[in-house]
């Protein structure tokens, strides 16, 4: 008389539980024997021959179910057997794994496959050509005139002169003009955006030109945190570029952090003193300015913080003025501010 006869099992449980039992044997016969000494296989072969007469009396003489063998076998294989395995270990049986030496060739041979490997990786990684976002065309749509955009360009580079920077971080650095600008000064540049579209322009026109200048997608306002086991595997941005910096290039970018991200002003200029050493070049944008408009849309109580006063104090009790410049034409100002020692 057949077993699903016997215990009035049906033939699909039958079936299940034949699957059940040939996949449990395949799965613990090669644990038993994979990477085992050869003193612990024959109680490895034991424990496996158990299991599996444990299995097979419960299917015929305790009327188990397929399913509730198959939950069986489960807790079998991930509560039971590690548990009576892990009691059966001694410290002094495990011997850490001895590391494989290579020859010169062999070893040169091998770091040449693995470096092909890691730029494959990376070619594969590089942002796509062409790809348009809401900011990409930001240098063609903005609401400078020519005049406007060339004083803007002089006035940078003569405070990039003046504070003589060699390492810059440029913060909303869009599609990079003024992180090539400052590079082409002679500094190392790091440059800040959350927009992939744009960093990877500048990422490319920048390999192309051969400048130093390290693009990098990231939110100023959510910069990236710590991590890794107890958060110091890998440490924050702010910790990694506090004071790591002479100058920070803040162009259009303030008014983002305020009516966007809800920074208040005092904020944004106590963080970016704590990132340099010298200085900031900051343009102000007047909530007139039809950039501005398209942000403070639905948040327009806001408009009395955001004033050139309230813009002022908020940078006095870390930065002294130098000089500024009025841009023709737009109500811009821009700020040559020195930090205060």
């Amino acid at each position: 008389m057949s077993a699903f006869q016997r215990f009035s099992v049906c033939p699909f449980e039958c079936q299940l539980f034949s699957f059940c039992l040939d996949s449990f044997s395949f799965c613990w016969g090669s644990f038993c024997f994979s990477d085992c000494p050869p003193g612990r296989q024959a109680g490895r072969t034991a424990l496996l021959g158990n299991t599996l007469l444990i299995s097979d009396l419960c299917f015929q003489h305790f009327s188990l179910s397929a399913f509730q063998l198959l939950f069986c076998m489960l807790a079998l294989h991930y509560v039971s057997v590690p548990t009576w395995l892990g009691r059966s270990h001694k410290a002094e049986e495990v011997s850490p794994q001895t590391t494989r030496r290579y020859d010169g060739e062999q070893a040169q041979a091998i770091a040449q496959m693995l470096v092909k490997g890691l730029r494959r990786a990376f070619a594969r990684l590089q942002p796509k050509a062409g790809r348009k976002s809401a900011w990409s065309e930001y240098m063609l749509t903005s609401s400078y005139s020519h005049e406007s955009f060339e004083a803007k360009t002089a006035f940078v580079k003569e405070s990039l002169a003046a504070f003589t920077a060699r390492m810059v971080l440029d913060v909303g650095c869009n599609t990079g003009h003024f992180s090539r600008l400052a590079a082409t000064s002679g500094a190392k540049v790091v440059g800040l955006d959350y927009d992939p579209a744009v960093i990877g322009g500048l990422f490319r026109r920048s390999r192309e030109e051969h400048l130093s200048v390290l693009p990098l997608v990231m939110n100023f306002a959510r910069p990236s945190p710590p991590l890794g086991w107890r958060n110091r595997e890998q440490t924050s941005f702010g910790a990694r570029a506090e004071g790591r910096f002479e100058v920070a290039l803040m162009l259009a970018v303030v008014h983002h952090l305020t009516v966007t991200d809800g920074v208040p002003l005092p904020d944004v200029f106590d963080l970016i003193a704590s990132l340099v050493t010298k200085g900031i070049i900051v343009e102000y944008v007047p909530p007139e300015d039809p950039m501005f408009q398209k942000l403070i849309r639905n948040k327009e109580h806001l408009i009395p913080r955001l004033g050139q006063a309230q813009f002022e104090a908020g940078f006095a009790p870390w930065f002294t003025e130098q000089r500024r410049l009025a841009l023709p034409q737009s109500g811009r100002v821009l700020y040559q501010l020195a930090k205060r020692s």
